[in-house]
């Protein structure tokens, strides 16, 4: 106990010292963290009481005191967000010679790139970890592509590649009586390294032509954090549970900017380092489980998650605080049969739903679900794909 007692002090005091980061010159966007889950986005996104598989590493690290030994060999997700196909399709008709006057004055073309934003992402093949028996650790890596309008006919692409590190650790203590209270800690960082470049709806076309030469010679930043997560996990009986969550409680970063990959591969000197920090993020989170009684027959593990995500974002980074409503993650799955697993949620204002297919060491999962990219709802919705096969060992 004394032990336990010492790590909580240790976060006490980094939880007091956090709001200086919000004085740091930048503020990193908290996804950076999040490895593209289509189980986890097929239920609405992160919740505070979700412990099942490796993602419990970035839900809540107190769930690591619950699981059974698994073991995560690789898993590949791809996430396509944004209307890709329509846009393809305005490429392919400049490409194939449509006249550009004609092309650029179609109401349905101009009414798709104003405000459009679209993304690519692939996590893997790199994602090896374990957690079972109140451990975890992860290391993942995943690339991602971005293009966003800035103009009439102008976007701005962003090519990035990150490294993520995950090491949790979860006990339990009875501070109550009887009544148990499941701690966790987490311990995390990245590496990121991005290109940005911009690039008219004419020029678009010929991004194939450019290849490795315009990443090379287009700017480029390296951009690296740490991060500690603290949890705890409430199990009231044996169908309902409640989670608290403090992710990125401590979590600086820093970026140096380089004049182009090239130049980072040279070792040339980067200009000043530019400090940051990624926002605290409280969550908090009820679960219900209840038994189906005949129905397990069929069904089996059915559980319906409902948070509050983000709770203190007024306070901890006001600039990119959202609407209330955005906050909200509902979600529920259900096993049917053993193999099928059923998905649905809400996130952001935004239906989810998916599935997964079980066969043992191998996985399967498959998620449609939206995202918003402005601070209110519904302003500026982006619905994603996504898919994704993980091998692991149990």
């Amino acid at each position: 106990m004394r032990f336990h007692g010492w790590i909580l002090l240790v976060i006490l005091f980094i939880l007091l010292a956090e709001p200086q980061g919000i004085l740091l010159a930048e503020t990193v966007p908290q996804k950076v963290f999040y490895p593209a889950s289509p189980r986890m986005a097929a239920m609405g996104g992160l919740h505070a009481t979700f412990a099942e598989d490796l993602a419990t590493l970035w839900n809540n690290p107190a769930g690591l005191y619950e699981l059974e030994s698994e073991f995560r060999i690789t898993e590949v997700t791809f996430n396509l967000g944004g209307p890709v196909f329509s846009l393809s399709n305005i490429v392919l008709r400049a490409a194939g010679g449509e006249d550009v006057d004609v092309l650029l004055t179609d109401p349905e073309v101009l009414k798709l790139v104003k405000g459009i934003y679209t993304s690519f992402d692939m996590m893997g093949p790199i994602s090896f970890g374990y957690v079972g028996k109140g451990l975890g650790f992860a290391i993942l890596n995943g690339n991602s592509v971005e293009a966003k309008s800035v103009g009439s006919t102008t976007f701005q692409f962003s090519v990035s590649e990150r490294v993520l590190l995950y090491g949790g650790y979860a006990f339990r203590i009875y501070p109550f009586g009887d009544i148990p209270i499941d701690t966790g800690i987490n311990l995390k960082a990245f590496l990121r390294g991005s290109s940005e470049f911009q690039r008219t709806l004419l020029e678009v076309p010929d991004l194939a032509k450019e290849g490795a030469d315009l990443l090379m010679n287009s700017p480029f930043s390296v951009t690296s954090g740490i991060g500690i997560d603290l949890g705890v996990l409430f199990p009231l009986n044996d169908t309902v549970k409640v989670g608290i969550v403090g992710r990125n409680l401590f979590t600086p970063t820093t970026r140096s900017d380089y004049t182009s990959l090239d130049a980072f591969l040279s070792k040339e000197q980067p200009a000043p380092a530019v400090k940051g920090s990624v926002p605290l993020d409280v969550s908090i989170g009820v679960q219900y489980a209840p038994s189906l009684g005949m129905m397990e027959l069929y069904f089996r593990k059915l559980r319906i998650m409902v948070d509050y995500n983000d709770s203190l974002d007024f306070l901890t980074h006001p600039s990119t605080a959202v609407n209330p409503v955005l906050k909200i993650g509902i979600g529920a799955e259900v096993q049917v049969l053993e193999v099928l697993w059923i998905r649905t949620g809400i996130s952001q204002g935004l239906l989810a739903f998916g599935f997964g297919l079980d066969y043992g060491v191998i996985k399967v999962n498959f998620a449609v679900y939206g995202t918003e990219q402005s601070i209110e709802p519904g302003i500026r919705p982006v619905f994603n794909i996504a898919f994704g096969m993980e091998i692991t060992l149990k």
